[in-house]
């Protein structure tokens, strides 16, 4: 540049003199204007969704794309220098072949008759990992209260409509769920059993040793830590778990390995507080690995003997919500009961509403927190590239049959919603038979982890929910435990219940539901003709073939033992 400010070009007119562009016959431009024209000329920054060994890219038009209309897109990968090449039409691209954990970028540019234009502004940095699976699991939610969670429930779902527990109480579902093993493999059979898990061998530990980072907070087994000390549970990096009575105000936490106790501030509402233990270590989560959530809500489970008690701010938002009560209700069975129901006796309708209506506002906080969870993913960029699950440890009883609570087999106790999304997942519903012992095999499933062998009783449902068609499994065992008050008045080891059940085995298939109990009295419902479960089929002759052939199906999936 020489002493005047001016510099010119081989080719002769053009000049560069201060912050403007001179060129003989033309308006000059300032520098800023150029700098824009140029910018508007080239396509929008590319957004990215990280996935499995790849990216999907979206990005939008040149703003001013002039007067020869784009035919391809070049899309660059940085750093790699990769190009790929799509029509103009297209304007998204999923880039495979890449790099679990590895960082990467991407530039797009447009061409048109007139050449390449410049390339857009780089997207942000992304790093696929494999999948991330959120599990939410709600403590005594019934499979027909979906529509009590109206933001979640907005949601496309891959919903099975035929999901039930292998039994039908806080910790022996729990444990199952944990390790995809029925209770006599669990060897937590009561709610007094916790301490005689297997921690090792769980899909928290399985996942962790694949790579994943995990992230525990909420309800984890009856009695933790089960006299131990605060100790954190094998397979999981950060874990947020209840302690003592578990309830909604005034708890103890045990923090990764301290204990914490929250009082009865607004502020200490134990659904929210989870909800934050989740969303914190997700965003404080290594981009370059990917991530195993479980939230275990209290919600909405009774507040001890009370009953659920639901946000401050959610107090009032179902009171004008109908629960119709069903043909079920305070009913006998039309043909023979088992003996332990002769002591049931009818519940007031006026108390069954409230509960249910403390029930729905209680489920308001778990909607807010599960939209907490996904906007943060969406936010991180992960969002994409997660397998969320929402379900349910067991389902209750309100006064259907003249029961409340749960433990027994009846559909009430057993039934739990079973809601799935995620990359590849197809909305819709779906009538395979599931249980809760599904859970752990479709998450090694999706995580593309090899299962120990001969471990699991449960079966991955992961090709269903992406839309193939596979054969259900022909029947779902069930195991119930329901007992009464100690002669002190303390709870049994199943709950503390108007009467004592016990323990009984059952099978639940597609048309029939079978139970045995231990004094050798039996049912048979028919679960098409007769959804509600109000005749005993058993005692009819006609029957007696089915019933065997129900029987042994039931032994060969290990009950009755």
């Amino acid at each position: 540049m020489d002493g005047s400010g001016w510099r010119r070009s081989r080719r002769g007119r053009a000049a560069v003199f201060g912050l403007a562009l001179v060129v003989p016959g033309v308006v000059a431009l300032p520098y800023s204007a150029l700098q824009a024209a140029v910018v508007s000329s080239r396509p929008g920054r590319p957004d990215v969704s990280a996935l499995d060994g790849k990216v999907t890219l979206t990005w939008t038009a040149p703003a001013a794309a002039g007067s020869n209309p784009l035919d391809t897109y070049k899309v660059q990968v940085v750093p790699t220098g990769r190009v790929l090449t799509v029509p103009a039409h297209q304007m998204s691209v999923t880039v495979g072949g890449l790099e679990n954990g590895k960082a990467y970028s991407f530039t797009v540019a447009g061409h048109s008759a007139a050449g390449w234009s410049a390339q857009s502004a780089p997207s942000a940095t992304v790093h696929p990992t494999r999948p991330n699976i959120v599990l939410i699991l709600t403590d005594d939610q019934r499979w027909d209260s979906m529509d009590q969670l109206p933001a979640t429930n907005s949601h496309a779902w891959h919903r099975f409509t035929e999901s039930f527990v292998v039994e039908s109480m806080c910790c022996p579902s729990r444990a199952a769920t944990l390790t995809g093993r029925i209770p006599p493999h669990t060897r937590v059979d009561t709610q007094t059993e916790g301490a005689r898990l297997d921690e090792r061998r769980t899909f928290a530990t399985m996942l962790h040793a694949a790579g994943y980072q995990t992230t525990f907070a909420g309800k984890y087994l009856n009695g933790y830590p089960f006299g131990r000390g605060p100790y954190k549970p094998p397979g999981w990096d950060k874990f947020y778990g209840f302690t003592g009575p578990m309830t909604y105000y005034n708890y103890a936490v045990i923090e990764n390995g301290k204990y914490a106790h929250y009082g009865s501030k607004v502020t200490d509402y134990s659904t929210d507080v989870l909800r934050d233990k989740i969303v914190a270590a997700s965003k404080a989560a290594d981009p370059t690995r990917p991530e195993l959530l479980e939230l275990a809500t209290n919600a909405p489970h009774r507040a001890g003997l009370f009953d659920p008690n639901p946000a401050q701010r959610d107090k009032g938002v179902c009171a004008n919500t109908p629960f119709p009560f069903p043909p079920n209700f305070n009913a006998y069975d039309s043909v023979s009961e088992p003996a332990w129901m002769a002591g049931e006796l009818p519940k007031d309708e006026a108390g069954v509403i409230r509960i249910r209506r403390a029930t729905c506002e209680t489920l308001r906080g778990v909607d807010d927190a599960v939209t907490a969870i996904l906007d943060e993913l969406k936010r991180e960029g992960r969002l994409a590239n997660t397998y969320v699950v929402f379900t349910s440890d067991n389902s209750y009883q309100f006064g259907e049959h003249r029961l409340l609570e749960k433990g027994d087999l009846y559909e009430e106790s057993i039934r739990v919603p079973l809601l799935v999304r995620g990359p590849g997942v197809v909305a819709g519903s779906d009538a395979r038979l599931t249980s809760n012992i599904d859970l752990a095999p479709t998450f090694l499933d999706w995580a593309k982890v090899a299962p120990p062998k001969n471990f699991f009783d449960g079966t991955s449902f992961a090709a269903n929910a992406s839309g193939t068609s596979t054969k259900s499994p022909s029947g779902v065992l069930l195991r119930g435990c329901r007992t009464g008050r100690t002669p002190t008045g303390a709870a049994g080891v199943c709950g503390g219940n108007d009467t004592n059940m016990g323990k009984n085995w059952g099978l639940r298939t597609a048309h029939y539901k079978y139970i045995e109990y231990p004094d050798g009295y039996r049912q048979l419902f028919d679960v098409i003709a007769d959804p509600w479960e109000l005749k005993n089929l058993a005692p009819d002759p006609a029957y007696a073939t089915t019933m065997t052939a129900l029987h042994n199906q039931m032994v060969a999936l290990g009950g009755g033992k």
